[in-house]
């Protein structure tokens, strides 16, 4: 949902583009001076009716986002799904064993995600998706629609520039937001609500891992690390690379390794899958993180430092906030290459002394656990 911002951002530009051009051609082909015109845009009505305007579209836009994800989180309540997490931007609500709680979360390319776990009284390939994954661009349709019945019906005339700016862009901002989870298709290499909606009915395989992703997420939520959860959750039959579903599972997998101790054998799983995940943004980002952790830890400092380059140290430090996985990288870096044990030290105290922020809570668990092995294998 980032795109929209960017189509709204483009709107912008283009308006301010326009008003340029505006102003040019008055100074060209009119006899009037342009202080005229200029005293006439920063008069007080023209500077309330544009800062209206500017509240009506964000807020608009704001307004649909949070119906999109509301959509989900409503469709899979009516279908069995239970609630796990709810977020806007980087602000989630979270419930954790029965409790709410509100943490910062982000992930690549989103601007808000709602989790939920499937039904527990089927199994995976069973499980209705079709409402669930559809949810979001049914309420925004829906509300688009509204809007633009109440903005053909309303009295212009007595209607201020608030109210018809943010009809017009809850419009505009919920047809886009339908194009571009509604209409099947992958960006980004990742697939939209849409073409999961088609896909998972084609694809056995897809539904179970699409199942799996949901549990997984919830129990690193509630704090079980990967190694304690159930194996079979990490094997996929005849395993489809090109679906980001599978593929993601697969490097689940590979960060059970991880957590188990098994640098070898993590190493080997994540440069088998370094290809497939490069179609896709975010898993090739976080498979070249994982890789820089090992090759660290395996001692190949040199193919380290020529993986972690100036874009994927900007993913690191972005996410390190809200990923602690980030923290684990840099505290093997510290070690490893640059000999600084004091400082990996440091990583590690601040990850414990934060570790109530983060949102997946065995994730934590896991990388305290595996720097701390670390530092005294090191000592």
């Amino acid at each position: 949902m980032k795109n929209v911002f960017k189509f709204l951002r483009s709107i912008v530009i283009g308006m301010l583009i326009g008003f340029c051009l505006v102003l040019a051609g008055f100074a060209l082909f009119s006899d009037r001076p342009i202080a005229e015109l200029m005293n006439a845009i920063v008069s007080v009505d023209m500077v309330v009716t544009m800062i209206a305007s500017f509240m009506a579209v964000i807020l608009a836009l704001v307004m649909q986002t949070l119906l999109h994800e509301a959509g989900h989180l409503l469709f899979g309540l009516l279908t069995g799904y239970r609630f796990v997490s709810f977020r806007i931007f980087n602000f989630t609500i979270v419930n954790q064993e029965g409790r709410l709680s509100v943490k910062r979360y982000s992930v690549l390319g989103t601007a808000g995600q709602c989790l939920m776990s499937p039904p527990a009284n089927k199994p995976l390939h069973e499980a209705p998706y079709a409402l669930y994954n559809l949810g979001g661009v049914i309420v925004n349709i829906t509300v688009s629609t509204i809007a633009l019945v109440a903005l053909l019906m309303i009295d212009r005339d007595n209607c201020g520039p608030f109210t018809i700016m943010f009809l017009s862009f809850t419009v505009l901002s919920g047809l886009v937001l339908t194009f571009l989870n509604g209409i099947p298709m992958k960006i980004g290499g990742m697939p939209n609500d849409g073409f999961n909606g088609l896909y998972l009915g084609r694809s056995t395989n897809g539904r179970v891992c699409f199942g799996r992703q949901l549990l997984i997420n919830e129990q690193l939520q509630n704090g079980v690390r990967l190694r304690d959860m159930p194996q079979e959750w990490f094997e996929i039959l005849d395993i489809n690379y090109e679906d980001p579903l599978q593929l993601n599972v697969a490097i689940m997998k590979a960060s059970r390794l991880i957590d188990s101790y098994d640098f070898a054998g993590a190493l080997k799983e994540l440069e088998h899958l370094s290809e497939p995940a490069k179609k896709f943004i975010i898993f090739n980002r976080e498979v070249e993180n994982e890789l820089v952790f090992l090759y660290l830890v395996s001692g190949d400092v040199d193919k380290a430092k020529a993986l972690y380059t100036k874009q994927l140290e900007a993913y690191v430090m972005h996410y390190a906030k809200t990923m602690s996985s980030k923290d684990r990288v840099r505290f093997a870096l510290a070690l490893y290459a640059d000999n600084n044990p004091e400082r990996a030290l440091r990583l590690i105290n601040n990850l414990k002394n934060h570790a109530h922020c983060y949102l997946l809570q065995g994730e934590v668990e896991s990388d305290l656990a595996i720097m701390n092995h670390l530092l005294n294998a090191k000592a």
